[in-house]
């Protein structure tokens, strides 16, 4: 082929070269990510790629990400709300830029390398230090938020029946009541009951660990997880499958006794489930043993935090007595 061209050779080269068409260099099989996505999502596409495009939700190119952006990435920001332990927040917390704490149990062991807001108030709910949190930026409380908050507190309280509820929370329920529309108690029993249809389908492990928290008190450490249900005959029929699942998990995380409540929230009562030192937990709760060993009916008690937790250190001192005698 021969051309005749004005223009000197390396224009007609390059000239030659941006005469490609479009289609015949492209590909619709391609990496790409959205601006929604997180650096530690693509970081593992970009380590193979120089470059990759960002696009949005209709599939239209937005931007470009390159292996420079990974320097510049700023972690992840994160507030704790209702935990402030380690062993319970999500994985990679320790990579994460901790802004701030908003919980109501106890003070634990997540540290920080700066000053954060801290906000951790005795009430039986996390939301009703939420709402304060709104009260205080004058912002007016949507009524979906409300419904969430609502749901979240008569939750926590056991339609406010619980010992850990405070007058407080009773105040924010009917503010939050009010917002919604819903009636207390009616909203509360709902609640419930779509709790209990869903704890039907979890396996045993889920269903033990749904709500669970680690202790550790002197060398000894503790596992108490909790359901609260009003139809609490469902998983009491799983009682023999629960007691192995839980004996499996005391095996492989080392503890000393795991303790599973099932809360009867009509009855307020709860069948304890016990794997470990079930002797000295009946013992400091002063109630007997049933035929299997291995649980108890426990009349009021409800509440892991302000009636369990509390106990847990006397049943350390029978436990390391009875190992210190062995």
């Amino acid at each position: 082929m021969v051309i005749s061209t004005g223009h000197h050779t390396f224009t007609a080269v390059r000239l030659i070269n941006l005469s490609i068409e479009t289609q015949e260099i492209m590909s619709r099989d391609f990496s790409f990510c959205h601006p929604e996505d997180h650096m530690s999502e693509v970081q593992s596409t970009l380590a193979r790629l120089r470059s990759m495009s960002v696009v949005d939700d209709g599939g239209r190119l937005v931007g470009y990400i390159s292996r420079t952006d990974l320097i510049k990435a700023r972690p992840k920001r994160v507030i704790l709300v209702d935990h402030n332990e380690q062993s319970q927040a999500v994985d990679g917390i320790e990579e994460a830029d901790l802004l701030g704490i908003i919980d109501h149990h106890r003070i634990a062991d997540v540290h920080t390398n700066k000053p954060i807001m801290f906000r951790a108030e005795p009430v039986g709910c996390t939301g009703t230090i939420i709402t304060s949190l709104y009260h205080e930026a004058g912002i007016d409380m949507p009524r979906d938020v409300a419904g969430l908050l609502l749901a979240g507190l008569l939750y926590d309280t056991l339609i406010l029946r619980s010992p850990t509820c405070t007058p407080r929370d009773e105040r924010v329920a009917v503010e939050l009541a009010q917002i919604t529309g819903e009636d207390i108690e009616q909203y509360g029993k709902a609640i419930f009951a779509a709790a209990a249809s869903d704890l039907s389908g979890k396996s045993a492990e889920a269903l033990i660990t749904s709500d669970f928290k680690e202790f550790t008190v002197g060398d000894l450490k503790f596992a108490i997880g909790t359901v609260e249900t009003a139809s609490p005959s469902s998983i009491e029929n799983r009682i023999p499958e629960l007691l192995t699942t839980m004996e499996r998990i005391s095996h492989e995380r080392n503890y000393a006794s795991f303790l599973f409540m099932i809360v009867d929230i009509i009855n307020m009562n709860c069948h304890l489930l016990i794997w470990g030192g079930e002797k000295a937990v009946a013992e400091v709760l002063r109630v007997p043993l049933q035929e299997d060993g291995h649980t108890a009916i426990v009349e009021g008690l409800v509440s892991r935090k302000k009636q369990v937790v509390p106990l847990l250190a006397r049943i350390e001192a029978l436990l390391s007595d009875t190992i210190g005698a062995v």
